[in-house]
């Protein structure tokens, strides 16, 4: 039988900002926030399109389905031709490269009130849609099925194919086994992250940040002591993390405060699954605890207790979710209306040791932590590969790896608290530096089969290619 072959798979797309601090665009008076999509043959023209895009959704949104359909051409011409000059600023969140079309998705503040204002001047009757008076918790079920479809279109698995495998690979093979008439061919996939890898998460987390309702990136600075029970001498070590919050102030100008939360991060470890069990959400839990109000050190607790608020019958409305029906007290370290639904990502230099940086998402639907669960685990835990047995005179064999490498876990969070119930619940998706994994891999063939053999390959494999 002859030497068996391995090769490396490594793909190199677009790069795009690898390191950037978090700062969503905040809108004005008069101004929308609007994520949308462009492609193009350039990376340019896709921009181009995208902010067009922008200018025509929030149009869509200020003019009636009348004015449109009777000035049809006027809009197009007046207001489309000129979506650059109604652009108040934007951020690219990210740009990839699928055979010979670039994809760029970006948020985009666009003047509402210049387009009204254009519109006018060309005598166009303008009915401000958006203005008519819902009810306040109408106004957040709209905002929270808006969030959820854009979700489903920005993280569109069965029309987005831009991106790429985020691992490469190589087969290392063992003596095959001889059992009677047949031989078992086994090796072990050795994979590691490549530089799509960064690039992929470094977008994931440029159009989290603006789809969400609310973001707060953490960094680790210091360590503190806590006592475990009123007068223990026992203590516990937990890690405090900074984080900013951003807001307009009168003049318009983008201002941050910084703050700071204590937690104990878990120790949570990546695992090779099978698909089945991870889709079906049998998933390791990340156990985070947060510290809050506790008798056992009351000087502590003055500091803490900030983050303990009442949880209102407004805001039992607002969720509508009888599971919170006989909560009193929340613990919640954001600053707009409260929401449980919030997705963690993690990021630190060694597996066993607490993250360095930390970023809560906070999002207004469930539904939307499943779809971002979904397509995490499709871009960063499939293997996205297939072994091919090349064979001499015969068609080839080809093995798809059920597996996934495990990077995503179920959120258990624990409050550390008197008085106060928490109620975040979500996903931790956990980034590492050192990315690397094994799994066996074996095939049964029988002896005519096994002598055709002449090398095993690995190869990029995608859903799209069945």
């Amino acid at each position: 039988m002859r030497r068996f072959v391995c090769f490396l798979v490594v793909l190199i797309p677009v790069l795009l900002n690898a390191q950037e601090e978090v700062q969503p665009l905040i809108p004005g008076p008069d101004e929308k926030k609007v994520i949308t999509t462009g492609y193009g043959e350039t990376a340019e023209k896709a921009l181009d399109n995208a902010l067009r895009n922008a200018v025509e959704e929030a149009t869509g949104a200020l003019i009636s389905g009348t004015t449109k359909i009777e000035n049809d051409e006027i809009v197009e011409d007046k207001v489309l031709s000129l979506s650059r000059g109604f652009i108040k600023d934007y951020r690219k969140l990210s740009e990839t490269k699928s055979d010979d079309e670039y994809k760029t998705v970006v948020a985009a503040l666009v003047t509402e009130k210049q387009i009204l204002e254009t519109l006018k001047a060309e005598g166009i009757k303008v009915e401000y849609v958006t203005a008519s008076v819902f009810e306040q918790y109408q106004a957040w079920d709209r905002m929270k099925n808006d969030e959820l479809a854009l979700a489903k279109s920005l993280f569109n698995l069965e029309t987005d194919q831009g991106h790429n495998s985020v691992y490469e690979y190589k087969m290392i093979m063992d003596n095959p086994k001889r059992e009677g008439e047949k031989y078992r061919v086994q090796g072990t996939l050795k994979g590691r992250f490549n530089p799509n890898y960064a690039i992929e998460y470094q977008n994931l987390k440029n159009i989290l940040s603006e789809l969400a309702m609310e973001t707060i990136e953490m960094k680790y600075t210091l360590p503190m002591s806590y006592n475990v029970a009123p007068g223990s001498s026992r203590t516990i070590t937990y890690n405090r993390y900074m984080f900013k919050t951003y807001y307009k102030n009168k003049k318009g100008k983008i201002k941050s405060d910084s703050r700071s939360v204590d937690m104990i991060l878990p120790a949570v470890e990546q695992e090779i699954m099978g698909k089945r069990a991870a889709e079906s959400g049998n998933r390791s839990r990340a156990n985070l605890k947060f510290v809050a109000n506790q008798e056992a050190n009351p000087v502590y607790g003055l500091f803490f207790k900030k983050y303990e608020k009442p949880f209102t019958q407004e805001d039992k409305n607002r969720l509508n979710n009888s599971r919170y029906d006989r909560v009193e007290l929340v613990y919640d370290f954001f600053e707009k209306d409260y929401s449980p639904y919030i997705f963690v990502i993690m990021e630190g230099s060694t597996l066993l040791s607490d993250a360095k940086y930390i970023t809560f998402y906070k999002f207004m639907n469930e539904e939307t932590l499943q779809v971002l669960k979904n397509y995490i685990a499709e871009i960063f835990e499939n293997t996205h590969c297939k072994i091919v047995y090349e064979m001499e005179g015969a068609e080839n064999v080809e093995l798809i790896p059920e597996k996934y490498y495990s990077q995503v876990f179920s959120l258990y969070p624990e409050l550390w608290s008197d008085k106060a119930d928490i109620l975040y619940n979500g996903y931790v998706f956990f980034k590492r530096d050192d990315l690397v994994f094994s799994f066996p891999v074996e095939q049964v063939f029988s002896a005519e089969a096994f002598s055709k053999i002449r090398q095993v390959s690995v190869e990029p494999w995608f859903e799209k290619e069945k």
